[in-house]
């Protein structure tokens, strides 16, 4: 074999970077293949012919050449080339100035950067001017702020010029925040306000109807009563070397009589149709007593709600959509009066846009799976409903939904519905655009439906049983795309009703089966919620056990169950409920709620074309999960009003459940008045307790 040299010039000396160098040798004769390996690998580190510096230091660099077919392995060649600390800038660009003074920290902006992409620290170089801490600096005087920008360096960057940037400290501007206090019942003791000054500086308040009010105490903020009439404020801040003087801010507040009442409405003038939330607030000493809403007609006074409790001071009262139909609509609230404040009635207005068309649109399913057909519904609600509904998809029309016809709701000529159908509906993000022109060329009404279709499982939507066998115990199943939100209606030790909650889990790898944990909450009785006493763990804290529906068919599948350790197995299939009448009606079947506030209790409604089964789970006296059910009711327009049945039965966890023990009490009736497919009034009578609540969808997962 012959021999070879390597021919290798290592790097010159020379500053830190973070850019790699490529190495290059040759071997005489040519055509060797030349390694390189380093000897010093916290200096610099090499793969294949590129080199990295790591810090500062001698890098010491080895080439070979290994032997082959026709050539023997070259001598090594070593080469070192010294790192030395690199030099870094600093970049740190003009401040906005001039600012005004501010008692709260100001961003530095824009920051400074430094080359070697190290942290720059800021300092103040006028301290008496302002101070810095971070990125932020707060101003102390009126001046010239100087803000220094530095970077110390390290191990392989020197330390860079110092950057300052200066700005200049003007006065300040301020703001007054001056709440009403709201109306004041006259003979109370003095009421004190608290105006504030964004710069934290004290306000000062004035009376300009002395005559009604004065102002008193520590800069006026103490409110003398003393007469009936309007009580007018004014609030100021005068500045100082810092701040400019604040504008005047007024507030104003009725003195009225003990026990008046105050109402108001959430929307004036409202929607045609649309449903209202009536808030009546007492403003007496403590008042205990209750309040009773009515609305006015040709015959006299209707009771709305009766015997409102108050909390804290104030009686809320739900009033459907269909009795909002008049321009103008007069409503009362009527306070019993109580020991310490006497009876009194106020009547408010309601003032009805007779113009006005509301637009709702819902989907079913709710959130469709990919291949599925879905049904996409509009509500239209307004005096005249003689145009037509468009439904089109980026700007391209549906088929056969070009100029779809309203169908009243039987029962009703203000409120009805448009359909459109989608077959097997394909993967990826679906615009669809409804639109419903008004009458008299008033401009339209349209609504956008963001439709993503997910891949995987069937929508099992419905309530399930076992069936006749084992009647008086079920399971609600409702599905937005994969999500399930699943309750078991059951009964305890000793029959009373109970009820299991899973709201979420997962699938299957074969999107067949659908696992998760069950809860057992406990929370405040619903005649008088609470929903701060909600505790999803209920008396254990977490869960009490798993369940598993593992679907066999699109109408069949097995309740595998683990609670608080009993096991069971129950095949259960969908409960058929009515037929189809071939009339206009609503699309609510979903789970409903009435929101956050209200959190822990809720209804399914089944439906099954225009047949709703809803059942209402909730809890008893005693804070215990309890549930009622509506099997069935009649519609008149956009109500729907059923009997309310409390159930007792077979023990049903870890026993053979006994049908013939099952027994059902009608204990009242229930209304639920749809403004649209997405919000409802639902009025009960639970042995003569007549409550109201707003509910609405519940969003999930």
């Amino acid at each position: 074999k012959g021999t070879r040299t390597i021919n290798f010039v290592g790097p010159a000396a020379q500053p830190f970077s973070a850019t790699p160098i490529t190495l290059t040798a040759t071997t005489t004769p040519a055509g060797g293949v030349v390694t390189f390996t380093t000897s010093t690998p916290t200096i610099c580190s090499i793969a294949g012919s590129t080199l990295t510096m790591i810090t500062v230091g001698n890098c010491a660099i080895t080439a070979d050449s290994a032997t082959d077919a026709n050539y023997l392995a070259a001598p090594s060649v070593n080469q070192n080339f010294n790192i030395s600390q690199a030099a870094q800038t600093i970049t740190f660009g003009a401040q906005t100035t001039p600012r005004g003074f501010s008692a709260t920290p100001i961003a530095i902006s824009p920051l400074a950067t430094a080359s070697s992409g190290l942290a720059v620290t800021y300092t103040s170089a006028t301290p008496l001017v302002c101070t810095v801490t971070g990125a932020s600096f707060t101003p102390q005087s009126l001046g010239t702020c100087t803000i220094n920008a530095n970077q110390a360096g390290n191990a392989n960057f020197s330390a860079a010029p110092q950057v300052q940037q200066s700005i200049t400290i003007n006065q300040g501007a301020q703001t007054i925040t001056f709440n009403s206090p709201g109306n004041q019942p006259l003979g109370t003791a003095p009421i004190v306000v608290s105006p504030t000054a964004s710069s934290g500086l004290p306000v000062t308040v004035t009376s300009t109807t002395t005559s009604v009010c004065t102002a008193g105490g520590t800069n006026g903020t103490s409110i003398t009563l003393l007469i009936l009439g309007t009580c007018t404020l004014q609030a100021n801040q005068a500045g100082n070397a810092n701040f400019t003087a604040a504008a005047t801010v007024t507030a104003t507040f009725s003195v009225v009589p003990p026990g008046a009442v105050t109402l108001t409405t959430s929307s004036n003038p409202s929607v045609y149709r649309s449903p209202l939330i009536l808030t009546a607030d007492v403003n007496g000493t403590t008042p205990t007593g209750f309040m009773t809403f009515t609305i006015q007609t040709g015959t006299g006074p209707v009771t709305l709600c009766d015997k409102v409790p108050l909390i804290s001071a104030r009686a809320t009262c739900a009033v459907p959509g269909y009795l909002n139909v008049a321009n103008p609509t007069n409503y009362a609230a009527s306070y019993s009066g109580d020991s310490k404040n006497p009876p009194n009635t106020k009547t408010i207005q309601q003032l009805v846009d007779m113009n006005a068309v509301a637009l709702n649109v819902v989907t079913a399913p709710i959130q469709p799976t990919v291949g599925s057909t879905v049904v996409i519904k509009a509500t239209v609600t307004g005096v005249l409903l003689t145009n037509k509904v468009t439904f089109n998809e980026n700007g391209t029309t549906l088929p056969g939904c070009g100029a779809v016809a309203v169908s009243p709701l039987p029962g009703a000529t203000d409120i009805g519905v448009a359909t459109c159908t989608v077959s097997g509906i394909t993967a990826g993000t679906h615009n669809y655009v409804v639109t419903y022109p008004h009458v008299l060329d008033l401009g339209f009404e349209q609504v956008v439906v963001l439709l993503t279709p997910e891949i995987g499982a069937t929508d099992y939507t419905d309530m399930w049983w076992v069936g006749t066998s084992e009647n008086g115990w079920g399971v609600s199943i409702t599905q937005h795309g994969r999500a399930q939100f699943i309750v078991l209606y059951v009964y305890d030790a000793i029959g009373n009703p109970i009820w299991y909650v899973l709201p979420q889990g997962t699938w299957n790898a074969a999107n067949t089966a659908f696992t998760g944990a069950l809860y057992q909450p406990t929370s405040s009785p619903y005649s008088f919620y609470v929903s701060g006493q909600f505790l999803p763990g209920g008396v254990t804290g977490g869960s009490v056990g798993t369940a598993t529906v593992s679907y066999t068919g699109p109408g069949a599948a097995t309740l595998t169950y683990t609670i608080n350790g009993v096991s069971g197995t129950k095949n259960i299939v969908r409960q058929p409920f009515g037929t189809d009448d071939g009339l206009a009606r609503l699309q609510v079947g979903d789970m409903w709620w009435a929101g956050i506030q209200q959190n822990g209790w809720g209804m399914n409604i089944a439906q099954h074309n225009r047949i709703l089964f809803p059942v209402w789970y909730t809890y008893d006296s005693m804070g215990r999960t309890a549930f009622y059910t509506v099997p069935g009711g009649i519609w008149t327009g956009s109500t729907f009003t059923g009997d309310i049945y409390s159930t007792i039965s077979s023990a049903w966890l870890g026993v053979n459940y006994n049908p013939a023990q099952f027994v059902v009490t009608k204990v009242g009736t229930m209304t639920l008045d749809f403004s649209d497919q997405s919000n409802a009034v639902m009025t009960y009578n639970i042995n003569g307790l007549i409550q109201q609540k707003v509910i609405m969808r519940q969003p999930y997962p």
